[in-house]
């Protein structure tokens, strides 16, 4: 009967840990849905901000070079608040276009691909603010 006991209590133990585990893992799931529907339309603010100065510097490349470094620093520093907030598909096209960053700083900077890097900013922003409009049915 003692040794009976003792397992129920140990499996009891054991489920407690267990619920614990879920309700911690759905409770950080929960915090970051809520930090990302407060913080991401001001994020997705800044990279069309950021976008928009950085196609004005594009016009005029060969002048332009400076400037596009400096907007793509804070456009890096944009998307790296962005990261630790979205979910994991936005954080994919996040971490890829702070690649094509990096690579694009890498080597000798060209106009090509400080377009490229320009059309992935405008993807980014369009999936987040999908994921943002996703967001109000989920509630």
């Amino acid at each position: 009967m003692n040794d009976f006991l003792s397992l129920i209590g140990t499996l009891a133990s054991v489920a407690g840990l267990i619920i614990t585990a879920i309700t911690y893992v759905k409770v950080k799931n929960l915090e970051a849905r809520y930090l990302f529907a407060a913080r991401a339309p001001e994020l997705v603010q800044r990279l069309n901000e950021q976008a928009s100065n950085l196609v004005e510097y594009l016009r005029d490349f060969s002048r332009s070079t400076e400037p596009i470094r400096a907007e793509l620093l804070q456009t890096v520093a944009t998307l790296k608040s962005l990261e630790r907030k979205a979910s994991e598909h936005e954080r994919a096209s996040v971490k890829q276009l702070l690649k094509l960053i990096q690579e694009h700083d890498a080597r000798v900077s060209s106009e090509e691909s400080a377009w490229k890097i320009y059309s992935e900013i405008r993807k980014v922003e369009e999936e987040v603010r999908n994921a943002q409009e996703d967001l109000k049915w989920r509630r």
